[in-house]
């Protein structure tokens, strides 16, 4: 038991620092990261964090589950934990894209509500990327392909449920009028924990 703490825990932390790469020059392109932290760039801090915890959520499911082998159980969480890591840039830059305003620039100015939406959608993507994932294996390709269904079942229903609580909590106004012209962090909070709840619902049932 403590040489598998030791081997996952070294695993973990290496991964935790490829994400902050990943994130860096992925989900955050074209944007100093380090120098707007240091600038008070509250958005890009709530953007890395959602990213940091999403990813741990991924790590989570990548770990569990009981293999034959220490060696099996290490490739197949650290396969598991590339392909998550992949669904998920892949699912927040699809986010980027059906926003109805350019998240990447709103952060990059600062605004704190964006920076907020942002990191909501990527721990809610992670919460299901984590009950997609979690498990004993049943065999690579009985894995890949559950992964990929239950994957794309948990996005489809949370991208419904988005909109429905969106129309919910703000029935007046919409995402966009509060994320791009009045930062309204309160709002996003809001619904962005409405979200996460409900993630946290599907993935229970996946």
């Amino acid at each position: 038991d403590f040489m598998t703490l030791v081997i996952d825990g070294v695993i973990i932390t290496v991964c935790l620092f490829a994400c902050r790469t990943l994130n860096d020059r992925v989900m955050l392109k074209g944007i100093d990261n380090d120098a707007e932290a240091l600038q008070g760039n509250t958005a890009v801090g709530l953007s890395e964090c959602g990213m940091y915890i999403a990813t741990g959520f991924v790590l989570n499911g990548a770990f569990s589950g009981v293999s034959e082998s220490i060696g099996a159980g290490v490739l197949s969480a650290v396969v598991f934990f590339i392909v998550g890591q992949a669904a998920l840039l892949l699912c927040g830059l699809c986010y980027e894209i059906i926003t109805p305003f350019n998240i990447r620039d709103e952060i990059k100015k600062g605004n704190a509500a964006a920076g907020t939406a942002l990191a909501g959608m990527l721990i809610a993507l992670g919460i299901i990327l984590r009950a997609s994932i979690a498990g004993s294996s049943a065999g690579w390709l009985a894995d890949f392909v559950s992964f990929a269904l239950y994957t794309l079942f948990g996005i489809v229903l949370l991208l419904i449920f988005r909109k429905a609580i969106d129309w919910f909590l703000l029935p007046d106004t919409s995402i966009a009028v509060e994320v791009e012209r009045d930062r309204n962090v309160a709002a996003l909070a809001l619904t962005e924990a409405g979200v996460i709840a409900v993630a946290i619902v599907i993935g229970s049932v996946m």
